[in-house]
């Protein structure tokens, strides 16, 4: 709606309180189009807005892809740094997406923050719970996204990616052996 619009482009320019209470109200409404003007201007807001915006990252998968696919790099640029922060591997496809673009700002942060959640995939796997069921649902999303990036390898040329692979060894998933065979 157009209110919801009109307040995301509001946060822009708001003061702390205010953009926090913004914010808050953006994600309580719901509207997709205040939700993906969050995202947009993630970079821009205040520590306690972002924290909010984190906390109820569940809410923002639509506009999550929404500000993925869009022209705006630096919708792109909150969208993997989102991901990163909440290690919502859910959203992993999103990061791999990324890396059939040509800018190169895009590849770096989405390879990183791919290998950001494989090392943190890792240790979870290798804590005292080990694999439970959360956690292989959460490795089930990271290895389709790393597939997808080292299917994409000849693109973006990252060693990121290579490097998330190898936080799955000496145990590869089936999805990601036949990478580590490759050789190109």
């Amino acid at each position: 709606s157009c209110v919801d619009v009109s307040l995301a482009e509001a946060l822009e320019h708001a003061d702390t309180v205010t953009a926090e209470h913004v914010t808050h109200i953006l994600l309580e409404r719901g509207n997709l189009h205040g939700l993906v003007g969050i995202v947009r201007r993630f970079d821009k807001l205040p520590p306690n807005a972002r924290k909010l915006v984190l906390d109820h990252a569940g809410r923002l998968d639509e506009a999550m892809r929404h500000a993925a696919e869009s022209d705006d790099i630096q919708a792109r640029l909150n969208v993997i740094d989102i991901i990163h922060r909440t290690a919502s591997t859910r959203l992993a496809w999103l990061l791999s997406q990324q890396l059939h673009e040509s800018d190169s700002r895009l590849n770096r942060a989405a390879a990183m923050a791919l290998l950001r959640l494989s090392r943190r995939q890792m240790v979870s796997a290798s804590g005292p719970a080990g694999l439970t069921p959360t956690t292989l649902v959460a490795q089930r999303y990271l290895v389709n996204a790393l597939a997808e990036a080292c299917a994409c390898f000849h693109q973006h040329r990252r060693r990121d990616v290579l490097m998330a692979l190898l936080c799955f060894a000496p145990h590869f998933p089936a999805g990601l052996y036949r990478y580590v065979t490759d050789h190109k």
